[in-house]
């Protein structure tokens, strides 16, 4: 049971992580930012409303992961995987990931997800 939990997690990993690609990568293109990537763009919360409280905590915590954050929750570890990480310091993103993050939790908020 616990292997079939595993590869569920695993499954619906994958799938969130193509939904938060494709909320990044069709955002309006930017001057420095032709991907409308997180990290160098502010993100409008009308992005984030169509998505489940389980997709927004992927994108949120996703934004995290990109900058090598080292989570501590067994939800984070498993999906995303310490091996790489090198700060549990959540002071690591600079201001568009902060701001993304913000709006990612505001629209959180608002859908009453955690």
């Amino acid at each position: 049971m616990a292997s079939d939990n595993f590869e569920l997690q695993a499954h619906l990993g994958v799938r969130i992580a193509a939904m938060a690609t494709m909320v990044f990568s069709s955002l309006p293109a930017i001057a420095d930012d032709p991907a409308g990537n997180a990290s160098y763009a502010k993100i409008p919360a009308s992005a984030f409303l169509p998505y489940s409280c389980e997709e927004l905590w992927f994108m949120r915590n996703d934004i995290y992961n990109m900058r090598g954050y080292c989570f501590t929750t067994p939800k984070a570890k498993a999906t995303f995987n310490n091996s790489d990480c090198v700060s549990s310091n959540p002071d690591i993103l600079n201001s568009f990931e902060q701001h993304n993050v913000a709006v990612i939790e505001q629209v959180e908020r608002q859908k009453g997800c955690r």
